[in-house]
């Protein structure tokens, strides 16, 4: 396959990655890697060769250019046009995989930044100072939600009111990774922060159960034009949005700057262990596909975040008894 076959044939592959149930997030990534190694070819002069594993091995040395990208961005890159290639092999347009494991950089662990259980505890049950409060009830509800109930940025912003089942306590996730759909839990905490934020007024009258849960009449600059919420200008809060959304209200009440939509999900899963939760459970209410994810990017992270937490209040205990 050459530069130029590439770029005709990746047009058609991204295309059709919805069809296989990617989320938006992931077409997206797919779409940035694919464009960069067209730029590439481009660039190098490229297009009229054969792409082989020394294409390859300089794609990689490229991008690592003047600190361009890191390795875990280049590791990802290559991650996604191997599985391009790959998928070239199968419909017989390419012999040879020209992505070996041999051009793949080593990984740099990250350390995360999770709340604390004392700072979870507190976001469950204070409310931000000097907030508007029909913005601070939308926002205590997403934010309770979040952490109850351990969805993701994209699946919190595509609930309709009729995903919501008060009376079976649960949520139906109807868009989740890979399209699959799942039921996670609703807690009382959770119902009742939705109900003060239905009674708000945040959200339009006129919308139906079918609407979207959360949103925003908020024209392209950001403003809302009319003094109520007006249905007919309803629409998605952008991901963005709900992350910035999401960290303000966090600081606000903890002072802990920098907390996402996905750090919730950490906290989650840090008071389902906290409860007991069969790990199986876990897994199924976070929409993992491999317990192996559950195990070792949740629960065995959180633990070790504990134990050391313990151990820290175990000798604040100590030295209070010692006083």
């Amino acid at each position: 396959m050459t530069g130029k076959e590439f770029i005709e044939e990746s047009a058609e592959y991204l295309d059709g990655l919805h069809l296989q149930g990617a989320s938006p997030n992931t077409i997206r990534g797919y779409v940035q890697a694919h464009a960069v190694f067209a730029q590439y070819l481009q660039k190098s002069g490229a297009e009229e060769k054969k792409i082989t594993a020394a294409t390859m091995a300089s794609f990689r040395d490229y991008l690592f250019e003047d600190g361009k990208k890191s390795s875990n961005t280049v590791s990802h890159y290559l991650t996604v046009l191997k599985a391009f290639f790959e998928y070239m092999k199968t419909v017989e347009k390419l012999s040879e995989n020209p992505v070996q494991k041999n051009i793949f950089p080593k990984m740099k662990k990250t350390t995360r930044d999770d709340l604390t259980r004392d700072e979870i505890r507190a976001v469950l049950s204070k409310a931000p100072e000097g907030m508007h409060q029909k913005n601070e009830a939308r926002n205590r509800a997403i934010v309770v939600l979040l952490i109850q109930c351990g969805m993701r940025n994209s699946e919190l912003r595509a609930l309709s009111l009729s995903d919501l089942d008060f009376q079976g306590q649960t949520i139906r996730i109807r868009h989740g990774k890979g399209d699959k759909e799942r039921l996670v839990p609703f807690p009382c905490m959770a119902r009742e922060a939705v109900r003060q934020y239905l009674e708000s007024g945040c959200r339009p009258c006129g919308l139906s159960d079918a609407d979207l849960l959360f949103g925003s009449c908020a024209d392209s600059d950001g403003k809302i034009r009319e003094k109520e919420p007006d249905a007919s200008r309803w629409h998605e809060i952008s991901s963005g949005n709900l992350l910035a959304m999401v960290s303000s209200y966090v600081e606000k009440i903890t002072g802990h700057s920098g907390i996402g939509v996905h750090d919730l999900r950490h906290a989650a899963a840090s008071l389902w262990d906290d409860m007991g939760v069969p790990m199986r459970a876990i897994q199924g209410a976070l929409g993992h596909a491999s317990i192996t994810t559950t195990e070792k990017i949740y629960i065995s992270v959180l633990r070790k975040n504990k134990a050391a937490e313990e151990v820290n209040q175990a000798f604040t205990m100590e030295e209070s008894i010692a006083v």
